[in-house]
């Protein structure tokens, strides 16, 4: 095979999965026979991976990643370790769990090594996201972390599974940005007097690795991550502040607006 060949192969991968994943093609009509060797099922689990980490996530974004992601549990066994998918898996909690559903990864203590949580008096942010598996295998452990979620915010366990599955921040202000619904967000704001140039509070029920990295996030860069272009154009207007790395917000937002 020529390099124009494989480089081709692959075109046709990424193509495939992302025109399935943006609504251009309503099933996945995945080919197996493309996929000869390990080396090749390895590179196409990564190419998943990266479209789930970085691409936009449009409706059923998630169910349709799950949908190819199930036409390599097999290979994902067979291939790598439990503690090699913890480590492929790392950034990407939504599939993490899914891997729980499905019986990949099972709560024990590799689960509380990935999530450092060796020492029962400190418990980080972002393992409060696996408190459902950690709680199964450990239930002293699992009542410490209700505790202090129910301390951060008593509502934090209500619908926990719920949140987990959408798997964005639960805010309220976060959901009227997500759905651009500018005369909502123009009466909450008023009513509340929320300050325009509010930084978003971070969400132990956020997944996208780039607003976990970045959790320094004012409104108007929320607003361009997801293309929400009224209320980016009514935040513009009303002087919030612009830092030259909304340029990267606005690149995953996907509005050319």
């Amino acid at each position: 095979m020529t390099w124009q060949q494989y480089l081709q192969k692959k075109l046709e991968i990424c193509d495939n999965f992302l025109q399935f994943i943006d609504g251009e093609k309503a099933d996945l009509n995945f080919d197996h026979n493309i996929l000869k060797n390990r080396s090749d099922i390895i590179e196409t689990i990564h190419l998943l991976l990266n479209i789930s980490q970085n691409h936009h996530r449009g409706p059923n974004f998630y169910n349709k990643i799950k949908q190819i992601l199930d036409y390599f549990l097999d290979q994902i066994k067979q291939i790598y370790s439990v503690e090699e998918i913890y480590s492929l898996f790392k950034n990407d909690r939504i599939i993490l769990v899914y891997l729980f559903e499905k019986g990949i990864l099972v709560p024990d203590q590799l689960l509380l090594n990935f999530l450092k949580l060796n020492k029962e008096e400190y418990i980080f942010f972002d393992s409060y996201y696996f408190y459902p598996e950690v709680k199964s295998y450990d239930a002293k452990l699992g009542k410490i972390m209700e505790k202090n979620l129910l301390k951060i915010n008593p509502e934090l366990l209500e619908n926990f599974e719920e949140k987990r599955r959408i798997g964005e921040n639960e805010t309220y202000i976060c959901s009227l940005i997500r759905e651009d619904l500018i005369d909502e967000f123009v009466k909450y704001t008023q009513k509340t007097n929320f300050s325009l140039l509010s930084i978003i509070k971070p969400s132990i029920f956020e997944t996208n690795p780039f607003l976990i990295k970045n959790d320094r996030t004012s409104l108007i860069e929320y607003a361009a991550f997801y293309g929400s272009i009224q209320i980016y154009q009514y935040l513009k207007i009303n002087n919030a502040k612009f830092t030259r790395e909304i340029w990267y917000y606005a690149i995953h937002g996907n509005n050319p607006n």
